[in-house]
């Protein structure tokens, strides 16, 4: 089977899913088709993604755009190569994470036509719609009607994809037998196995760096553009970060802070969340690509700039929303109905109120806050929708 990938987003959730595949159905040659050369070099950041791909099996990454003719003999070149694997292996279904992407090669489709291979669209979101502020999204969720011609099915993960759902409803895409619920990829055994394996090493390497850890938390770092979009401000974030670090290490001071930038942040406009943070006070505050379902394994608990996809898709660990809420957030909540706290394990803490103390507690009294009134709606989540690839063996027959 082949994966195609365009962004990191879709490759967290394949991961799991493809993993599994290999431990239940026994396949040994799944592979990944990296649809554009950028954004592969960003997930190539990650060393649990780097492993979980090597686990899998081989993987295709498309030439970049530099030379037209280099690029044209390279990718025509990459194409034979994928075409011929698919045929000597077989190779009986290709999922790609949106519409859009399953037309950009002609070459490739026309021979997944001759060799009957099955198309399926593997929906490359997995959380919970209402969880996090989005502003229209429904250009993300677009699956135009053209799509029934092309692709024999459509996957998702929990009836809670509503925006998913609603789309394929209204351009009428949905028969009998080409719509699968297949459960959280999060769910995976072979997943929790692999994450399990990976944050044992990661914390080894970790201790190697800094002497007598206390305690792990990370913080899960925002696009400065969406920073500005959501909350027209940028500067108070920053000075929050410094405020929340400062803070934490007064209270637990041979911690580690990990920071984990957003996938697609770019380098330059990071500085603007750093503006009024000096990294050199920190000594024992360092930089992270690793998968999240990794850091939480390692991490007492997670900081959010702003609650996001995260937030529904990491399980099991305390989520402590710091967002600068002003009437530019406030609006945006409105508009998507979106709460300050909603059960899936995430606290707000005000750093315009007495946060300190709620800090305080939360950091020494943990386990005080992983209750019902925080974790339900996850708990409901995790327990409604396992992983079942089971689902899936109609792709097969």
């Amino acid at each position: 089977m082949l994966f195609v990938v365009y962004q990191q987003i879709e490759l967290d959730t394949f991961l799991p899913i493809a993993l599994e595949f290999k431990r239940l159905k026994k396949r040994k040659d799944i592979r990944f088709l990296f649809v554009d050369q950028k954004n592969f070099k960003i997930i190539n950041q990650s060393r649990t993604l780097n492993n979980a791909l090597n686990r899998c099996g081989k993987f295709y990454v498309s030439p970049r755009l530099n030379n037209k003719i280099y690029y044209f003999i390279r990718n025509v070149l990459l194409k034979f190569e994928i075409v011929f694997w698919i045929y000597k292996s077989k190779c009986k279904v290709v999922f790609f994470p949106s519409f859009g992407h399953s037309q950009n090669s002609k070459f490739l489709n026309f021979f997944l036509n001759i060799f009957k291979v099955k198309k399926f669209l593997l929906w490359k979101l997995r959380h919970v719609e209402k969880t996090n502020v989005t502003i229209n999204k429904m250009r993300e969720t677009n699956v135009p009607i053209k799509s029934k011609n092309f692709f024999d099915g459509y996957i998702y993960y929990h009836s809670l994809q509503k925006g998913f759902l609603k789309i394929l409803k209204k351009e009428n895409l949905i028969e009998k037998r080409n719509l699968f619920n297949i459960g959280l990829p999060g769910t995976s055994l072979a997943w929790q196995k692999f994450i399990n394996e990976e944050s044992q090493r990661e914390l080894k390497e970790l201790q190697r760096r800094f002497q007598n850890i206390s305690n792990i938390y990370t913080i899960i770092g925002s696009k400065s553009y969406n920073l500005k979009r959501h909350f027209n401000d940028t500067i108070t974030s920053s000075k929050q970060l410094s405020l929340l670090v400062k803070e934490i290490f007064i209270l637990d001071p041979n911690c580690i802070v990990l920071f984990k930038p957003h996938p697609r942040e770019q380098k330059k406009t990071q500085e603007a969340i750093f503006k009024f943070f000096d990294i050199t006070e920190f000594p024992r505050f360092t930089f992270t690509y690793l998968n999240t379902d990794v850091l939480s394994k390692m991490s007492k608990i997670f900081l959010f700039f702003e609650t996001n996809n995260v937030l529904s898709t990491t399980y099991n660990i305390l989520k402590i929303n710091f967002a600068n809420i002003n009437h530019y957030y406030k609006r945006l909540m409105k508009i998507t109905n979106v709460q300050l706290e909603t059960g899936y394990g995430d606290i707000r803490l005000n750093l315009k109120k007495d946060w300190k103390k709620k800090l305080k507690k939360i950091i020494f009294e943990t386990n005080s806050f992983k209750t019902r009134k925080y974790f339900q709606k996850e708990k409901d989540l995790i327990k409604n929708n396992k992983l079942n690839i089971n689902k899936l063996n109609i792709i097969f027959d």
